[in-house]
């Protein structure tokens, strides 16, 4: 399961990283930057909480592009899970010895 959500996450990052570059002066470098979040964050909860967030702060507008993207609300999600995983890691670590 590791070794394919790694691939997952290589993946994404790639693609969103080449589609970023090659399509430089067009809106859909947007998305090729934010596939290429996934390969970065590589989790999907904290995206669907950016999505949620953007959607509450800036509503929609038809042919208006959000101001944000939730993408802090993203990175402070996983940076959250991130130390929960870490902590807990340690903790069991400890009970061990």
């Amino acid at each position: 399961m590791r070794s394919k959500v790694i691939l997952f996450s290589l993946i994404t990052l790639i693609i969103g990283s080449i589609g970023y570059f090659v399509i430089w002066s067009h809106w859909i470098k947007y998305i090729f930057a934010h596939i290429g979040a996934v390969g970065i964050i590589g989790l999907f909860p904290p995206l669907i909480l950016g999505i949620i967030a953007v959607y509450l702060v800036d509503p929609p507008k038809q042919g208006v592009l959000p101001e944000s993207c939730g993408g802090i609300v993203s990175l402070g999600t996983a940076l959250i899970v991130a130390i929960m995983y870490l902590a807990t890691k340690k903790r069991k670590a400890l009970e061990e010895t």
